[in-house]
């Protein structure tokens, strides 16, 4: 039963050999086929966004360190909410405060979270 399989499927183990032929006959013999293509992997956003906070001695709105974020980050364009659930996210892991006046909440980085971005 296994030969038969390998009779349907042929000789499938020459991979990297018709990547190379085919990337030669489209003139990229220089091109490696194990090169990952597209864009660099950014940096997550809760480092960014406790980067921002670094910059800053006041506690800081969420509204603001989005739009600080996007001016310096054209690039990336995340949702106010987004941009909350993240500064929760590193309330939760001790790396940034909390602080809730009437109904604002604004954030400031923590001791832990000063010394992460360094």
């Amino acid at each position: 039963m296994a030969e038969e399989r390998l009779t349907v499927i042929g000789d499938d183990w020459d991979v990297g050999e018709r990547t190379r032929a085919r990337l030669e006959r489209l003139g990229l013999a220089d091109v490696r086929p194990d090169r990952r293509l597209g864009r660099r992997p950014q940096p997550l956003l809760g480092g960014v966004l406790t980067g921002l906070l670094a910059g800053h001695r006041e506690p800081c709105l969420a509204k603001d360190l989005r739009d600080e974020l996007v001016l310096k980050h054209p690039d990336r364009e995340p949702t106010p909410q987004v941009v909350r659930n993240t500064l929760e996210s590193l309330v939760a892991k001790g790396r940034v405060n909390r602080h809730k006046e009437e109904r604002s909440v604004r954030y400031t980085l923590t001791d832990r979270g000063r010394r992460a971005t360094r």
